[in-house]
């Protein structure tokens, strides 16, 4: 369906689209602008009239501005955002939708850990739209690949160390896969010379491989070891995670 577009972007940065029949003039668009929006008359920096227009209204409301010299423009980072928004919530949903199985499971069971777990994770997921960070991502040609699932969520201790004064620090590797991520990050408890329990202080986002987990070595004693964090809220096996690890680290 084709229209007359009128694009008039106002003073105050305000944007204003329209959208009239084939046979209407510029003339008589203008005319039926001011006769809605008397009190924007005298402050219209720049006004655009498109006949015969495919592009419908609410694409220029959303995806177009003025550029350095007053051109109508496309910005392509809006576009890119809406439509990886829109792919996360259908994953997202996904997501949680896998999630109602296991619950069950739990629920029949009385495996509290595992129902604790899973609430988390579901809490997590459900907070994913308001949490997108689009603005870490600098180029526009990874909006695309950002991935805010393949979290992080548990680590766990293959050995406790001896020697520590202090509590570690704990380094997870960043992603580096086929996704566009954000590293993970954790902190270490100790007790009695140990590291007693390692916490995720940031679930990260953008794994597809279990990264390696570590512990600074004590200045004096034996450094504690923690198994590489398997990600969680993805749709590879444990096979297609494990193959990854392996390629990456090999």
């Amino acid at each position: 369906m084709t229209n007359n577009n009128l694009i008039i972007f106002l003073n105050d940065g305000k944007k204003i689209v329209l959208s009239f029949p084939l046979n209407t003039s510029e003339q008589q668009a203008l005319e039926s602008f001011e006769s809605m929006r008397p009190e924007a008359k005298g402050y219209v920096k720049k006004y655009f009239f498109i006949e015969d227009d495919t592009v419908s209204p609410e694409v220029y409301r959303n995806h177009y501005t003025l550029d350095k010299d007053n051109k109508l423009t496309m910005n392509m980072r809006r576009a890119f955002i809406e439509k990886a928004v829109a792919e996360i919530r259908k994953r997202r949903d996904f997501f949680i939708s896998n999630l109602d199985v296991p619950f069950f499971r739990a629920l029949e069971e009385d495996d509290d850990d595992l129902k604790k777990h899973i609430t988390k994770l579901k809490n997590f997921l459900r907070d994913v739209p308001k949490n997108l960070q689009f603005d870490r991502v600098e180029e526009d040609s990874d909006i695309l690949l950002y991935n805010p699932f393949g979290n992080i969520f548990g680590i766990s201790l293959l050995d406790q160390g001896e020697g520590y004064t202090a509590p570690p620090a704990v380094t997870i590797d960043e992603p580096k896969g086929a996704y566009f991520g954000f590293q993970a990050k954790a902190v270490a408890f100790i007790e009695d010379g140990k590291v007693v329990k390692i916490e995720v202080t940031d679930h990260g986002c953008g794994y597809d491989f279990a990264p390696t987990v570590t512990i600074e070595a004590p200045e004096d004693g034996k450094p504690a070891i923690a198994a590489n964090a398997w990600p969680q809220n993805v749709v590879l096996s444990d096979k297609d995670i494990y193959e990854n690890t392996k390629s990456i680290y090999s």
